[in-house]
Formats: structure tokens, sequence, C-alpha cells
């Protein structure tokens, strides 16, 4: 029989290992999706962006790759929500060229669906749906690409959301690549 010491020790013993198991993939997690993404995706993310959007939020050194998946989706999100803020401040501005508020009017209205679609797809994404997540994504992805081909046409006028829809679509792309490595049983 187990005297109460041993049975101390062992729980003791695989608490301490587990913790250190956690931590050290924990530790290793975001380096390694960065890796995937500035390597494997198309266009590649740059790590050092990648990186620092995974890094700079709460919770993210400890989060499970589950968990990442929701807190660069929740990042998008705040990412679309915070740009169409920023549309409609450019939208008032009275010296505003009448064609180029036409373009960011439009911008303004994909970005509001892509809000929407980021919604969605934390619903498919917890419920493990991976490939309607992914769906979706590649729509948030696709409106950023289009918002800035709207000003494609304007000679002379570099659009004002060429960088906000870059980092939108590496942040979807971020989330394309966790959330098939989780549909694909990769969870390192």
């Amino acid at each position: 029989m187990w005297s109460n010491s041993c049975i101390t020790s062992i729980f003791f013993f695989t608490t301490l290992v587990l913790s250190i198991l956690h931590i050290s993939t924990s530790h290793t997690l975001i380096p390694d999706i960065c890796n995937h993404v500035s390597r494997d995706a198309r266009p590649p993310v740059p790590y050092g962006f990648c990186m620092r959007s995974l890094l700079a939020v709460r919770g993210s050194r400890h989060a499970t790759l589950e968990g990442l998946g929701i807190i660069v989706m929740k990042l998008t999100n705040h990412t679309l929500t915070d740009t169409g803020r920023y549309i409609k401040a450019l939208t008032r501005e009275k010296e505003l060229d009448e064609y180029v508020r036409t373009k960011l009017e439009s911008c303004f209205r994909s970005y509001w669906g892509s809000i929407s679609s980021i919604k969605s797809t934390i619903d498919c994404y917890k419920s493990k749906n991976f490939d309607d997540a992914n769906i979706q994504l590649g729509s948030v992805q696709d409106e950023a690409a289009s918002c800035d081909e709207e000003f494609e046409g304007f000679i002379g006028f570099v659009s004002p959301l060429t960088a906000r829809d870059r980092t939108i679509s590496d942040l979807a792309t971020i989330a394309v690549k966790i959330t098939n490595r989780l549909r694909d049983g990769i969870y390192t």
C-alpha cells in the first residue's frame, strides 16, 4: 500500500513535469507558428510582424495553439474595427477628393462586412468547423486586397489604407495557418 507521503511526492513530481512541459511548449509555440507563416504562407507573413503581433497580446505566451487562434482572430477583429473608424474619419475631411471618398466608402462597407465574418469565423473555430472558419478568413483576406485595389486606377494617389490592409491580411493568414494545423491534428 502507498503511504500518503509517497502519493504526495508522486503527485508533486507529476505536476512539476507537466508544468515544465507546458511552459516549454508554450514558449516555443509562437516562434514555431511565426516560422511557419513566414516560410510557408503565400504571400509570406514577416516573422517579426508575427512575433510582435502575437507577443503583444496578454496571455499569448502561455496560450495553447487553440488559444492563439482565438487571440489572432480577435486581434484581426480589433484591427478591422479600428480601420473602419479610421476610414470614417478620413471620409469626413472636407477637402477630400470625391473619387477618393467614394473608394473609401466602398472600403468601409467591405470592412464592416468583414467584422461580421470574423465573428462568424470565431464561432466556426470554437465548434471545430475549421474548413468553414478558413472560408470566412479567406473572405477577410480578399476584402483587404480588394480595398487596396480600389485605389490602383487613381494616378498620383497612394491608398491611405495600404499598411492597414496588409496588417489585416497578415493577421488573417496567421489565423488560417493555425486553423489548418488544428484541422490537420498538428498541435505544436
